[in-house]
């Protein structure tokens, strides 16, 4: 029981710091708004992949340092790629300014070929949240290929956790 904590107390952390880098070396300024930080979701359960069946457990990590818990539903997943266990799913967000806390309720769709051409990361970018004014990019992170599984989901929907 001890080791499994501290497995899951590991790979958290490495989450969270290959976020961390992805969100630093990411482009601030772009066209669409500026990077407000980013949104890490996995598996509440192991599974052999992500499943629209099953939610997904989610924080925000705001780049002033707040975290906020979200739930996810992934609605449509593209085919390509396996997601083993409970690989996470990573995003940078994107926000034309200031985003209020809750923000990012909401459905989330694949954007048309506009707002990839105002600047955002490479892959597929999911536009929604508040007043559709919030798009997430899948994180890149060289050497990690489980946190560019976010690159499959074409609509999710985030509700405000608990």
């Amino acid at each position: 029981m001890r080791r499994s904590i501290f497995a899951l107390f590991g790979a958290t952390t490495l989450v969270a710091g290959a976020a961390f880098y992805a969100q630093t070396h990411a482009e601030t300024e772009v066209g669409a708004g500026v990077n407000v930080g980013s949104l890490i979701c996995t598996a509440a359960e192991a599974l052999p992949a992500p499943d629209p069946a099953h939610g997904l457990d989610c924080l925000f990590a705001r780049s002033d340092g707040v975290a906020e818990p979200y739930h996810a539903d992934i609605r449509r997943l593209g085919t390509g790629g396996v997601a083993g266990g409970k690989a996470p799913l990573v995003w940078l967000v994107f926000a034309s300014g200031a985003v209020a806390p809750g923000a990012l309720a909401g459905d989330f769709g694949k954007a048309d070929e506009s707002v990839r051409s105002a600047g955002l990361p490479e892959g597929v970018i999911l536009l929604g949240g508040a007043g559709d004014r919030i798009a997430l990019a899948p994180a890149r992170v060289p050497g990690h290929a489980g946190l560019n599984v976010a690159d499959r989901v074409s609509e999710v929907a985030l509700r405000r956790g608990g």
